[in-house]
């Protein structure tokens, strides 16, 4: 997805320790690979793609205040209609929603205004160049066709941002997004509802704020739909109000669960493609696919004789 580049490139003034050399030594130097370009003359990086992630960025933020919207005010209109949960469980069903309602609007600001991890221009990020990079920049040439440079170490050299990233195979992910422009590692994927790269580990980036994000959207209404019909049981009574209190709850909790669940193990898949395990579990997968078939084979074949 990050073979080629976006169209267009600078030339970039270089600087080299031989200051009254000709033209002629300048060329000679330059495809020797002598010189060296001026970090602070590079080519500025590729500009996102700002319309689709504030779009993108605007249906995050509304879908997030949506729900908090709904947890917090269904609530307080049963409560002055039908009535609340007396005593003190309605205040900690209150203080449970405002609670997870702001935990819900800082992971939502971590989420926008966060850095997921780009990977940024230094000394150290750029150099050395490739030679093939550098004389293409020296002359103002198109890097339309030209693809990531892969070194001996594995790392690639990312030819839009002009700056090398980590092996694919470690543990760090780098990909370069199409949407933002930069490179990002520890990739998870480009969120098209929050128009931001979702990236990082369980203590960097803002994976942390994606995934508590995610289980205040599953705890939100849980408790918000918990005092609901807690408050319909409470006033209107009978066993049937509350078999339906405890049923709504636990499928509630059971796709809160299952939710959770396909979220980690879908982390699981992408660890797992990024150090070089995903032929192994794909092996894994076609072994036991191979098995139930052969035993259903052997199920319908004694079953017709």
């Amino acid at each position: 997805m990050d073979d080629k580049p976006e169209a267009g490139a600078s030339c970039i003034p270089l600087v080299s320790s031989a200051t009254s050399a000709s033209a002629n030594d300048e060329q000679a130097m330059l495809e020797a690979g002598a010189l060296t370009p001026d970090l602070a003359s590079f080519p500025p990086m590729p500009l996102p793609d700002v319309k689709v992630m504030r779009a993108e960025a605007v249906k995050g933020i509304a879908l997030v205040l949506s729900i908090i919207v709904l947890c917090v005010g269904l609530p307080h209109i049963f409560a002055f209609t039908v009535g609340g949960v007396p005593g003190t469980a309605w205040w900690v069903a209150l203080g449970l929603l405002y609670f997870e309602s702001t935990v819900a609007l800082i992971c939502l600001a971590g989420l926008i205004f966060g850095d997921p991890g780009v990977v940024g221009r230094s000394p150290t990020s750029c150099f050395p160049m490739p030679d093939e990079v550098k004389q293409r920049l020296a002359v103002a040439a198109s890097m339309e066709d030209l693809r990531n440079i892969t070194d001996e170490s594995g790392a690639t050299y990312c030819v839009r941002c002009l700056l090398w990233r980590p092996p694919p195979s470690s543990k760090r992910r780098p990909h370069h997004c199409r949407t933002c422009n930069r490179c990002v590692v520890h990739f998870d994927h480009h969120c098209g509802v929050f128009g931001r790269c979702i990236a990082g580990t369980w203590r960097s980036g803002n994976l942390p704020y994606f995934f508590l994000l995610i289980a205040m959207g599953a705890w939100g209404p849980l408790t918000c739909f918990g005092s609901i019909l807690a408050s319909v049981s409470i006033h209107f009574g009978g066993w049937q109000a509350a078999l339906v209190v405890v049923s709504v709850l636990l499928l509630w909790a059971l796709a809160s669960c299952c939710g959770c669940l396909w979220v980690g193990l879908r982390q699981l898949l992408l660890n797992r493609w990024a150090s070089g395990q995903s032929s192994l579990l794909e092996a894994q997968l076609e072994a036991c696919v191979r098995a139930i078939r052969h035993k259903c084979t052997r199920t319908c074949t004694r079953s017709s004789s």
